[in-house]
């Protein structure tokens, strides 16, 4: 949802690419996550989490790839940077307000000038449960993404970032001209 808002907000209006535009920023807004596909290739899918993925340098490379990909569409280059940053961004705002219960403790959003890592001191959001540590297996990884737990922090996600899609899309409605 929060790739979907970020389209909402920062995507340019172009009716003939819309839905492309709106599976490019919920792609980007997932993307972090993609840092358990090395883990699964060595059966610890934890094993890199919340890494060197969850920062604003990997969020600046998002973005550079979305102005490079706009670019060659004959778009601006800053729609795409803007869209793909942004959205890449979303998933770290959430992770940071999520708890983490693994060391260590939060991400390192400032990579690559720090390694240190940052969790909010206030939990907005129930979070993700995936492992409990980072040399759990591929099973307990599975077991843990399908607790009902997780089903909570989906529901409890979308119950804070829907009515903010729904007031984004009214007013991406009202700016249209009639």
């Amino acid at each position: 949802m929060a790739g979907v808002l970020v389209y909402l907000v920062t995507g340019p209006d172009s009716p003939r690419r819309r839905t492309c535009l709106l599976l490019w920023a919920v792609a980007f807004a997932i993307a972090p996550d993609l840092d358990v596909v090395p883990g699964l290739l060595l059966a610890q899918p934890a094993l890199f989490h919340q890494g060197i993925s969850h920062s604003i340098g990997f969020a600046i490379a998002a973005g550079l790839v979305g102005a490079a990909s706009f670019r060659m569409k004959g778009e601006a280059a800053l729609s795409g940077f803007l869209l793909a940053a942004c959205a890449y961004a979303s998933h770290l705002l959430l992770d940071l307000f999520g708890p983490d219960r693994r060391l260590p403790y939060g991400i390192p959003l400032f990579w690559p000038l720090s390694l240190e890592t940052y969790l909010s001191p206030v939990e907005l959001l129930p979070g993700m449960r995936h492992a409990a540590t980072t040399d759990a297996t591929t099973l307990e990884w599975l077991r843990g993404i399908f607790a009902w737990h997780n089903v909570r922090a989906l529901v409890v996600e979308a119950l804070i970032l829907g009515p903010c899609v729904l007031l984004a899309l009214w007013l991406k409605r009202m700016r249209r001209p009639a």
